[in-house]
């Protein structure tokens, strides 16, 4: 399977398949056979679904001594710490002893709403995954797309994105400042993105009394297609209290050519970001490299860069 797909595989290796010994195989076989990454849950034999009613886990101490063998495996394997106890107290605790004990990423598996989901994003360090499944209990993350189609910011970025993602995604007709409010109560969604012209129109719906921004289930709201305001940022984060990540593309690099880090990393505001798939440099008219601190040309390249216009020879050869 790693050989005939281009993406990262991740592989669910259940409980380890036995005890400390027999983790330190489950490791190496994964990794020789091409895998990005293993999940390894503290279930209770005989297993049962991470989104079933009924689970039981291992004491807190045996889990921790699989984790810390499959560390000392030295593969060049990302381990997932999953838990699957029923209390989410204890999962937070669960979860926060993993990341102390050294794994990559931690997974609270079953989570049973969007509100335990923040919780465990403020209160889990490190990097975590959520396990979405359309029958299972945590609600699946979905978006509202305001652009327009033929914009690759609304084609890329929310659309096509989001049913990569086996997310859902909601088109309106166009962007109303009344709808989009609406929108927010009749289909909650978990993160939307726009331009600033259209955040803007919803900040001065809000100011005006027009619509409630309370009961929202929103998480995130990206700003992209052109600069956001140091001060429409700011007000955006304090109506909807979530972070806004702003970024920079443009259609010929495939639309995300940089990004603000998501949050808990710092955002800058009316800063394009770090760079997000193409590389980025500063280059003079000669198409030489500049350091730092000159003025210049940004230029990009990487295989998402289009290789030229179509029929277009003269914006080709200004190129």
């Amino acid at each position: 399977m790693s050989n005939a797909i281009r993406v990262p595989l991740v592989v669910d290796a259940d409980n380890g398949y036995g005890n400390e010994e027999n983790v330190l195989r489950t490791v190496r076989e994964p990794e020789h056979a091409g895998a990005a990454a293993m999940i390894m849950d503290d279930q209770l034999v005989p297993k049962g679904c991470g989104h079933a009613a009924e689970k039981h886990a291992v004491p807190l101490e045996h889990y921790l001594r699989k984790l810390e063998c499959s560390m000392r495996a030295q593969a060049p394997l990302v381990i997932i710490a999953r838990t699957d106890v029923m209390s989410i107290d204890e999962a937070v605790q669960r979860t926060t002893a993993f990341h102390a004990a050294g794994a990559d990423v931690t997974l609270i598996d079953g989570l049973p709403s969007l509100e335990v989901a923040r919780r465990v994003g403020r209160e889990v360090p490190g990097k975590k995954q959520v396990n979405l499944i359309h029958v299972g209990k945590t609600p699946l993350v979905s978006s509202s797309e305001f652009m327009p189609l033929f914009h690759i910011h609304g084609l890329m970025v929310a659309t096509l994105s989001s049913i990569t993602a086996s997310a859902s995604v909601y088109c309106a007709i166009g962007f109303v400042a009344t709808d989009f409010f609406d929108t927010r109560r009749t289909r909650p969604n978990t993160w939307y993105t726009d331009v600033p012209t259209f955040h803007q129109a919803a900040l001065a719906h809000a100011r005006a009394g027009k619509s409630s921004t309370s009961g929202h289930s929103l998480l995130l709201v990206l700003s992209s297609s052109a600069s956001l305001a140091p001060t429409v940022m700011r007000d955006l984060e304090q109506t909807f209290g979530v972070p806004v990540v702003e970024a920079h593309g443009m259609t010929e690099a495939s639309h995300r050519m940089a990004s603000n880090p998501l949050p808990r990393r710092a955002q800058k505001p009316s800063f394009v970001g770090l760079a997000a798939g193409p590389k980025i440099a500063l280059c003079d008219e000669a198409d030489a490299p500049l350091p730092t601190g000159r003025r210049g040309e940004v230029v990009i390249r990487g295989p998402g860069v289009t290789a030229g216009y179509l029929e277009n020879a003269r914006a080709n050869a200004k190129a």
